[in-house]
């Protein structure tokens, strides 16, 4: 074991922005509880030290803008990167996190970059590996006995230094560690994969001679946490009450690797990075870590991640930052003009300002937009993390764009990015396959063939000599079909199928809506009950922690049963509908039933109930194959939404597209594919909030 290493001190340690050149040092703060962050991020790693390069300076930008929107001081939060992010740049970046954080505050440590394990050297580790966080310049040298880890920080090492941060804000503070990195990372598998953040094999070295007969626990079992939070390591004791609380979210599970991913405008970025921004742009005062978590998971299940499932640990049902997370305002201020047609607003993606957002520019002070006439209208052309670009579309007689400056802006339609999947196909299949295959694709507006960065990979499975080919995802060379035989006539509609599965599984797991006056969220209750002649039979409720992994999210097996309970804590009742979008891609309605469309699905204001049908009947559900990441949606909307005529297969009952809702639209196109520019819907077409199940197949 590492044992504690007194830290840097934090006078040269350059804040704001510590990167390849200079920056001014953090200015001093305020007295009294704060919000202090502290962001490494290491991609750009040199060639001798083995590690591959990877995108984590993409990462900054958007943890940093959910941190500012969250009420941080940007002179609170530290970036260290790259050859900043030495062993050494990095303990000094985490003496000078401990030092500014104040009693009661909020401190915040993230971690992109690569993760590595190590010989467990004091025995505390079930599988006989320490942890690693991969400064800059650390060897990856694999050759035993050639490095014994002293480049690198080891979780032993991070504990204790984390234990005194948690002891300077003190119970009533909060300490938030987020882990964008893998500890058992491996090389890409597919041609088109996106880079993995950190090493399968591990480094050997001697247990040290002081610590040989400490009694490893090497190969007697595996981890199931980071060991942030380990009392031994720490050198706290059980229930140390001088402690501040503790949540440690990771990018995945110990025994997976952590993909990067791409962001709106198509940059690689880590996974738990983006998920992290997104969610944190949607929380209040009363969001629980929990909460935080589950939107987190559906945001990292839209990335079509199969094998990764985040984790969460620690005290996760305290508020998020203490209860005091900041909602955002329903409107976003004008940044700067150019010209006389176009203005930039401070808000950008993180907060859903995509290209083709429409909004309207009324005077500032405005509380409620509607019945309003705006100053002027425009459209979302170009946005990243932080901001966005609008192009003016009208405007009142005699305003110019520079009148818009002291201006709100108001979304009165959000556009939900678009449908089109980006299909490769494999150089190696025959030219004559692949005009065919091109044909069929071309009969689905939503598919586009690329040369590069695609969704998803037509190829040929193993092995080759069988002539069938398959469908993959390109992310993580998941396969999404077994073998097809393209000389089979329905070759064409089983691709078509699998591309439109993807499709309708992205775009609705991504979708997160949010109206200031529908707050409607959703339990999960895992029970005993059985399901017997279609009624739920039974009257017992099995433990939470029965059904959790040791990572914080649902495991359930096939036959599984659950109950789900819905609570209303908005201003206005609510009519609700729950969507189940399964691994496979299909899309099925869990409430209310078809059977039963009355008022059963309104939830009255500040009101929750386990969900039961029109006679008083508790609804059971239950788990069925395949495995894999399975998502429950709720939406809440003002009006009745009836779902099940779009959910059918031919759309049979739209009664055509001018017929339904902002909503009903917005599945229909998510359903059967027929459009590929992006949908809007206004902000008060509902609110949203997702659950995911991960499903695990029966038996050991």
């Amino acid at each position: 074991m590492l044992r504690f290493t007194r830290l840097l001190p934090a006078a040269g340690l350059l804040c704001g922005v510590i990167s390849r050149g200079s920056s001014p040092p953090c200015r001093p703060s305020p007295p009294g509880p704060r919000k202090v962050a502290l962001i490494v991020a290491i991609g750009d790693y040199p060639a001798a030290s083995l590690y591959p390069k990877i995108d984590a300076a993409n990462d900054t930008t958007l943890v940093r803008t959910a941190l500012l929107t969250q009420g941080f001081d940007s002179a609170n939060i530290c970036v260290v990167a790259d050859r900043a992010a030495t062993r050494e740049g990095i303990l000094a970046g985490l003496q000078w996190l401990t030092d500014t954080a104040q009693p009661g505050g909020v401190a915040v440590f993230h971690y992109s970059g690569h993760g590595h394990r190590i010989t467990d050297d004091n025995g505390d580790e079930l599988d006989g590996y320490d942890e690693l966080l991969v400064p800059y310049g650390a060897p990856g040298d694999l050759r035993p006995g050639n490095y014994h880890g002293q480049r690198h920080i080891r979780d032993d090492e991070l504990a204790p230094i984390l234990a005194a941060l948690r002891r300077k804000v003190g119970p009533t503070g909060n300490v938030l560690v987020l882990i964008d990195a893998c500890f058992s990372g491996s090389a890409t598998r597919g041609p088109e994969e996106l880079p993995v953040r950190g090493v399968l094999q591990p480094i050997e070295v001697p247990v040290p001679p002081q610590n040989a007969g400490l009694g490893t626990t090497r190969g007697q079992g595996e981890d199931v946490g980071s060991g942030l939070l380990d009392e031994r390591a720490s050198g706290t004791r059980g229930g140390d009450a001088a402690l501040g609380p503790m949540v440690v979210i990771s990018a995945a599970r110990h025994d997976q690797v952590a993909h990067e991913t791409y962001d709106d405008n198509g940059q690689p970025v880590g996974s738990l990075s983006l998920a992290l921004s997104r969610a944190l742009a949607r929380i209040d005062s009363t969001t629980t870590y929990r909460a935080l978590f589950d939107r987190i998971a559906v945001a990292m299940a839209a990335m079509q991640l199969s094998g990764q499932q985040p984790q969460i640990e620690g005290a996760v049902d305290t508020k998020v930052f203490s209860g005091q997370g900041v909602s955002q305002t329903p409107f976003f201020k004008v940044a700067s003009v150019a010209g006389d047609t176009g203005l930039t607003l401070r808000g950008g993606s993180l907060l859903g300002l995509l290209p083709q957002t429409q909004v309207a520019f009324l005077p500032a002070g405005t509380r409620d937009p509607r019945g309003v006439t705006p100053l002027a209208s425009g459209v979302v052309r170009r946005a990243d993390a932080a901001t966005a670009t609008v192009a003016l579309s009208s405007r009142r007689a005699g305003t110019s764009a520079a009148d818009l400056k002291p201006s709100w802006a108001f979304v009165t339609e959000y556009a939900y990015g678009d449908l089109r999947v980006r299909v490769k196909l494999d150089a190696a299949l025959a030219s004559r396959l692949q005009d065919a295959i091109r044909a069929s694709l071309a009969e689905v507006p939503i598919l586009q063939i690329v040369a590069t960065k695609p969704d998803l990979l037509v190829t040929r499975a193993t092995p080759a000599a069988s002539g069938s080919i398959v469908v993959i995802a390109a992310a993580d060379n998941a396969p999404l079909t077994g073998a097809i035989d393209p000389t089979k006539p329905d070759a064409g509609v089983a691709i078509q199928d699998a591309a439109r599965g993807y499709a309708r599984s992205r775009y609705l797991r991504q979708i997160e809506m949010t109206d200031p006056r529908i707050n409607v969220s959703m339990e999960l209750i895992p029970t005993s009950r059985r399901i017997v002649d279609n009624r739920c039979v039974g009257t017992d409720t099995l433990p939470v922690e029965g059904k959790r992994g040791a990572g914080g999210e649902w495991e359930l097996v096939p036959n599984d049963v659950y109950l789900l309970r819905i609570r209303n804590e908005g201003e206005d009742a609510a009519y609700v509908s729950i969507l189940d979008l399964t691994p496979d891609g299909r899309v099925e309605q869990l409430f209310p039933d078809r059977e039963d469309l009355g008022s059963a699905n309104m939830l009255p204001p500040h009101r929750s109930y386990l969900i039961h049908d029109s006679v008083g009947h508790l609804d059971c559900y239950y788990v069925e194959p395949p495995d894999g990441v399975e998502v429950l949606k709720l939406f809440a909307t003002h009006e009745r939404v009836d779902f099940t005529p779009v959910l059918s297969r031919r759309g049979e009952g739209t009664g055509g597209r001018g017929s339904l809702s902002p909503l009903q639209q917005l599945l229909s196109d998510a359903y059967h594919g027929t459009r590929s520019d992006p949908a809007t819907t206004p902000p008060s077409t509902g609110t949203t909030y997702g659950i995911t199940i991960v499903v695990k197949k029966s038996g050991p």
